[in-house]
């Protein structure tokens, strides 16, 4: 009789913490009927917490081994009519796991160790600094604070600063919003357009909209839900390129030291802008790339969900490169990343993480792969 096999999103699952009860029987079942497959879970366990690093060929001929024992048929979502972010999880299962096994059977024979993660990098917080009128500082964070004395028109609480709406003012008064690396805030602006701001960014705006165009200003990245009003359009502006909207939201990431600047639709229409005259109009699942360099603006059909699940607690990455990663991380847990070789921010990886664990939790799921090494150091995280 043949030997059942398991399919190996439920072992990242075992791993991640994330089975049902339905799951956990199978896996359960799978286990009890054959010794070989219980050997392989604790291999598993050990390799989890003491990854190896291992060439291309070892991990190919260690997979050839292991192919016998896992049902490797293509990865396809068991609801299929749930959303984008579960079909990432099912891809980022199948890479972790192929990798990872394959790592841990080679390192069954040759165990050798690398350096894992021993600091605990904590991850960002809400936090921002209130700049208003006349250049006056205000930490915000942590707790509400009281901005009436200081003139503002606004309530803090410990994660979000909300604008209240005056028809008359008549003077408009610019404030500036600032996030440090290590942090993260929401904003509600006079009109109702809601702000989701990531780390290290910087958003300029009035307090109150007056004249027929409502125009912020960013650098970083934000997630962008306008108030509708045909009247009024409402206009992001980077240093490399306008966006003008009536009412949708979309993801701005604009940070300087990036060569690319991405605006993401998920609903409505936008149009995209440039200093050149050069404009071009994005529908939603549409993604607009500016080459800052070259100038060049260009149109891609994207998964939404990978470029705005940072907001709401994730950090998904599809076939990424380690550069890209590794910068988001070093923004949200304020580190600086150092390479040993340059040709290791090429490596790619599909991944699916909770950005509010630590950085070592990260840094371990991508080093199970087998594919790189780390070495932390206080704030510094070496690629090895």
């Amino acid at each position: 009789m043949n030997k059942p096999k398991i399919n190996f999103l439920l072992l990242w699952k075992r791993f991640s913490g994330t089975l049902d009860a339905r799951e956990k029987q199978t896996l359960d079942h799978w286990l009890e009927a054959d010794e070989q497959n219980q050997e392989l879970m604790d291999k598993l366990e050990t390799f989890q917490k003491k990854p190896v690093k291992i060439s291309d060929d070892q991990r190919d001929l260690a997979w050839q081994r292991l192919k016998s024992t896992l049902d490797v048929t293509p990865v396809r979502p068991l609801y299929p009519e749930k959303s984008g972010i579960l079909r990432i999880l099912y891809r980022a299962a199948a890479v972790f796991l192929l990798a990872a096994t394959a790592a841990l059977l080679w390192n069954y024979y040759t165990r050798t160790p690398v350096q894992t993660a021993e600091v605990t990098l904590l991850p960002g917080r809400a936090k921002a600094t209130l700049v208003i009128a006349g250049g006056q500082s205000i930490a915000l964070g942590d707790s509400a604070v009281n901005l009436s004395p200081r003139g503002v028109d606004a309530a803090a609480s410990g994660t979000a600063l909300t604008y209240f709406h005056h028809a008359a003012a008549a003077v408009e008064q610019i404030n500036t919003l600032i996030i440090p690396r290590g942090g993260e805030f929401q904003l509600t602006l006079a009109d109702g357009t809601r702000v989701w701001l990531n780390a290290e960014s910087t958003i300029r705006y009035p307090t109150q909209f007056i004249g027929d165009v409502r125009r912020v200003e960013l650098t970083g990245e934000a997630y962008f839900e306008v108030a509708k009003n045909k009247e009024r359009p409402f206009e992001v502006v980077t240093p490399a390129q306008t966006i003008a909207v009536l009412g949708t939201s979309f993801n701005v990431s604009a940070y300087p030291d990036e060569a690319q600047v991405r605006t993401t639709l998920v609903e409505g229409k936008v149009a995209v802008s440039l200093p050149s005259g050069k404009s071009l109009q994005i529908t939603p699942g549409i993604q607009s790339v500016l080459d800052v360099a070259s100038g060049e603006l260009s149109l891609h059909e994207v998964d939404t969900e990978i470029y705005t699940s940072w907001k709401d607690g994730l950090f998904i990455f599809e076939d990424e490169p380690l550069a890209n990663i590794l910068a988001k991380m070093g923004r949200w847990y304020d580190v600086q990343i150092h390479y040993a070789s340059s040709r290791q921010k090429i490596s790619r990886f599909t991944a699916h993480v909770d950005k509010y664990q630590s950085a070592a939790e990260v840094l371990k799921l991508m080093q199970a792969t087998g594919a790189v090494a780390f070495e932390v150091n206080e704030k510094t995280i070496t690629v090895k």
